[in-house]
């Protein structure tokens, strides 16, 4: 096995210090944080270990993760081609296979090539990959491939056979990320599973565990601070925290989402302080369709401790997006 070299070592610590000095970053973003540079760190040197996962529902925070690990490592100018790291790229929507190495193609520098065969695009990818010096590849809305072809059973093989094709003739390690359902692209291709050595499951922050609670209140006093009114009081309250980590089932992207119809709605009313009421309709406005979402804003106190405490988990499903249901 290859040793690290001291440089690098300090690069991932460095990584590491960044995001625990950070006020906004939670606990669970630092869990998922260090288990990402463990697995680029192993990918490095340990053949089996090539392929990661990080998945979890929408809004729990995988963009925001590998967006803040791919700014730790910028593209360098090179004389002849750039030294890039870590590339991200989004998968593209409604596209095949042929359209992911395209994108690839595009963010590592090089031109569309639709008219190429698939073998031309992966050859062209490979030569950039090596010539770049790309240590992690990182695909984000991987479902997005997945759920345009979600009646051909083939489709996640012949994902699973672009990545393994990647990891082969590069040795990069490779992690793709989406909901959780693109996990089946793992169990498809018996040699890509033998190389993922990572699956990092993003969840809400539950509201009955007291840390993750506490987290969510950080996240609530940075939320408030980047805002354009103020509110009935502030979001970081026990109460208040509370009713947005109910209506959001804990997720950071849906409670970003939840405040910001709340300001709209204010605004739209010419409100100068976003009220209870105004998180109400934004909670409406969020579901499409009928109403059919228990609305912790408009519960007294004692109401709302008493709802949570006798079953959490459906007290959950019943406030928060449709998806937990």
């Amino acid at each position: 096995m290859t040793m690290l070299s001291e440089p690098r070592r300090d690069r991932f610590e460095r990584i590491r210090q960044a995001a625990l000095e950070s006020a906004v970053q939670h606990k669970t973003f630092v869990r998922s944080l260090e288990r990402l540079t463990r697995f680029h760190q192993r990918s490095l040197s340990e053949s089996k270990c090539r392929c990661a996962f990080i998945t979890g529902e929408t809004g729990a925070g995988k963009s925001t993760l590998i967006e803040y690990y791919a700014t730790q490592y910028p593209r360098e100018a090179r004389l002849n081609v750039d030294y890039s790291p870590v590339v991200c790229v989004r998968a593209p929507g409604r596209s095949t296979v042929k359209g992911l190495g395209n994108a690839i193609l595009m963010k590592l520098g090089g031109p569309s090539q639709m008219s190429w065969s698939d073998f031309e695009i992966t050859n062209q990818v490979v030569k950039l990959i090596r010539a770049m010096d790309v240590q992690l590849l990182i695909i984000d809305e991987v479902q997005d491939l997945l759920e345009w072809k979600r009646n051909s059973s083939l489709f996640p093989t012949l994902v699973a056979n672009f990545v393994q094709a990647i990891i082969d003739a590069t040795a990069v390690g490779v992690v793709l990320v989406g909901l959780p359902n693109i996990e089946e692209i793992a169990s498809q291709e018996r040699q890509l599973a033998s190389r993922t050595g990572a699956y990092i499951r993003i969840a809400g922050l539950r509201p009955t565990n007291p840390a993750e609670r506490a987290d969510f209140k950080l996240l609530m006093k940075a939320i408030e601070q980047e805002a354009s009114l103020p509110f009935y009081s502030p979001l970081d309250t026990q109460l208040v925290a509370l009713r947005i980590q109910m209506a959001s089932a804990g997720y950071i992207g849906e409670a970003r989402r939840l405040v910001r119809f709340a300001i709209n709605n204010a605004e739209d009313e010419g409100s100068t302080l976003v009220r209870a009421q105004d998180f109400s309709a934004a909670l409406r406005n969020m579901t499409p369709g009928n109403f059919r979402r228990v609305d912790p804003f408009r519960m007294p106190d004692t109401d709302l401790i008493a709802w949570i405490e006798t079953d959490p988990k459906k007290a959950m499903k019943d406030a928060g997006p449709l998806w937990t249901e």
